[in-house]
Formats: structure tokens, C-alpha cells, sequence
């Protein structure tokens, strides 16, 4: 996963152009289906309740990723996210762009559902029947359990990596075939990463968890956000 999208360095590497932004999405998609798959063989009624919540979510999600794509396409002339991030770093005009804000904006909101950050989930309630990704992982315990939380948070890792270092930041990757070029890269993607964790927890204790039956809306309204900047950016010069 980790080779499609730019990390550290802006120049593609060796399996860059195996996959675009659809085909990564389609990766994030098949881990969820595995951990949804684990969850249910707990034989834990909570498990099973945690994984069709959470691919309820992910089903409205999807459609809000692929808006974001092809609002990305019609920009960059390609969903490769080498391509499209060393388009953005050309022409930095295009970040003020309402077409571009909203982008953001839309992308903020699946992340904030696809990790199970408040409104969409509360990772840290204790409450099982308002669980929705943390459900999964109750009948876990010592290593297994370690490991899906490792994994919850590779996935943060790389939709926010998606995030900067291809439409809200893509500034100060390796451009240099050298190791020192990537080391130097590698505090600017950690003080980005800060930055943004640091804008999801403002953005947690700043609203209350929103009810099952709203999360649609949610996603409703991430997915009208998409829509209005792959509009803005087809019509608008």
C-alpha cells in the first residue's frame, strides 16, 4: 500500500503505476472485509454487530471516495497519486480553489468515519450496544488484540497520508534519490502528522457522538460536499 502513494518521497518507486487511488481504495476495502470477517468468527454477537455497522459505514463511504477521485482525475488527468501530488506541488494556485477546499473537507469527513472517530464512533466508549468499529475487537485479547489496533492505526496512517502528501500538503518529500533526501523527510511527515492528529482531536472534543440512524446523514452530506467540488471543478474556470 505504502508503494502507491507518496510517503516520502515525490518520485514514483518501483510499484507506483501497479494501482491508482481506486485500487488503493479497493486494499483499504479488502482489509476491512478480513478484520469484519475475523470479527463475526468470534461467534461474539457484539463482533457480528460491530462488523455490519462497520461495513454499513463503509458502503456509504465509498461512494464519497470515488466522487473525490474523479474530482481529483479531471485535475491531474490521472489517478496515480505520484501524478496527481507532483500536479498540485506545479500549480499552487489550485489549493485556493473551492473545488480543492471542499476536496479536503469531504476527505476529512471519511476519515473521521473510517477510523471511528467521534461524531461517526467513539473509540474510547464502553458502551457495547453504541459501538460500532470498536465492537470488533472486544473478544481480542494480548497479541490479537495488539495487532487490530496496530492495524487501526495503519489505516489512520495512511488515509492521512493520503491527505497531506496529496491534497492538503504535498510539500517537503524527498525529490533526491538519497538517503539522506528521505531521512530529512521523514521529521516533516511526522510534524504534518502532528499537525493533523492534532485537528482530529480538536475536532473530538469539540462535537458529541452523532446516533446510528445519523451517520447517513453524515455521510450524506460528505458525499453533497464531493459532489459540489467535482461540479466546481468541471464547470467553474
Amino acid at each position: 500500500m505504502t508503494l502507491l502513494i507518496p510517503v516520502l518521497t515525490d518520485y514514483p518507486l518501483f510499484m507506483a503505476f501497479m494501482a491508482d487511488m481506486v485500487g488503493a481504495g479497493f486494499i483499504l476495502a479488502l482489509s476491512g472485509l478480513f478484520t469484519a470477517l475475523a470479527a463475526v468468527d468470534t461467534a461474539n454477537p457484539y463482533g457480528a454487530m460491530g462488523a455490519s455497522r462497520t461495513r454499513m459505514v463503509g458502503f456509504l463511504v465509498e461512494p464519497v471516495f470515488m466522487m473525490i477521485f474523479f474530482a481529483v482525475s479531471f485535475t491531474a488527468n490521472s489517478t496515480i497519486p505520484y501524478i496527481v501530488q507532483q500536479q498540485w506541488v506545479s500549480t499552487p494556485a489550485a489549493f485556493f480553489e473551492p473545488a480543492h477546499l471542499l476536496l479536503v473537507v469531504a476527505m476529512l469527513m471519511i476519515i473521521l468515519a473510517e477510523t471511528g472517530k467521534i461524531p461517526v464512533d467513539n473509540p474510547s466508549g464502553d458502551f457495547e450496544l453504541a459501538m460500532i468499529d470498536e465492537a470488533k475487537n472486544l473478544e481480542y485479547s494480548g497479541r490479537g488484540a495488539a495487532l487490530m489496533h496496530w492495524a487501526g492505526a495503519m489505516k489512520l496512517v495512511v488515509l492521512l497520508t493520503v491527505l497531506l502528501n496529496v491534497l492538503l500538503a504535498p510539500w517537503g518529500l524527498a525529490s533526491k534519490v538519497s538517503i539522506g533526501a528521505v531521512l530529512l523527510a521523514v521529521p516533516l511527515i511526522a510534524l504534518k502528522m502532528l499537525i493533523a492528529l492534532a485537528v482530529l482531536a480538536v475536532i473530538e472534543v469539540s462535537f458529541a457522538k452523532l446516533r446510528l440512524f445519523r451517520i447517513p446523514e453524515f455521510l450524506g452530506a460528505a458525499f453533497a460536499v464531493a459532489a459540489i467540488a467535482m461540479i466546481a471543478r468541471v464547470f467553474l474556470p
